[in-house]
């Protein structure tokens, strides 16, 4: 069995293919499957030095609200800034603004959705929030 190897410029040791990750952005050609530079192992650690690096804490910080927005509620951060401006910027129940979750780079209000049909009723406070399904 003649395995295909590959250098790794990172660690400089020369590894099966399979110790690369497929580079998802290019497209094959072919049966030719295209991998990453760097070997996983050295992935993982060049993955995290950046994240623990003044650049990557600060990518998310500014993008981690975003992601969660869409992952969890399938809106954008502009439908969220336009929901807030509907809502004068305060919670949709007690009308205080003053409970707000502080994130590194602004207040939020958390989304409150209907769990059976996830259709978006608001935005709440964190303590109404909380406190929705305790009545």
């Amino acid at each position: 069995m003649n395995t295909k190897t590959k250098l790794c410029p990172c660690c400089h040791t020369k590894k099966p293919e399979s110790d690369f990750y497929i580079n998802k952005k290019r497209k094959d050609i072919g049966r030719k499957k295209y991998t990453q530079g760097w070997c996983k192992q050295c992935a993982k650690i060049k993955a995290k030095e950046w994240l623990h690096s003044n650049a990557g804490i600060k990518w998310l910080h500014e993008h981690s609200h975003a992601r969660s927005l869409w992952f969890n509620y399938k809106i954008t951060e502009e439908e969220y800034e336009r929901m807030l401006k509907r809502q004068n910027g305060v919670c949709a129940i007690c009308k205080r603004a003053d409970r707000t979750k502080i994130t590194h780079t602004k207040k939020i209000l958390c989304v409150d959705h209907d769990h059976a049909t996830d259709k978006i009723r608001g935005l709440l406070c964190r303590y109404c929030n909380a406190h929705l399904d305790w009545g």
